[in-house]
């Protein structure tokens, strides 16, 4: 790595200039998923306490 030859690496030798490795978004999208999961625990939580509460 980092030898610069090839084409297409990091260093960008295909011309466009550097390139910077996709790994935020699997991170992103796990913190965005558990945290819907949660709310959507609260909300369920929230709304079944308040069904019990009017009968």
């Amino acid at each position: 790595m980092g030898s610069g030859s090839g084409s297409g690496n990091y260093y960008g030798n295909s011309g466009d200039g550097y390139k910077l490795p996709n790994t935020a978004t699997n991170t992103l999208n796990g913190l965005l998923g558990g945290f819907a999961v949660v709310v959507a625990g609260l909300l369920g939580l929230f709304t079944r306490k308040k069904r019990n509460q009017a009968k």
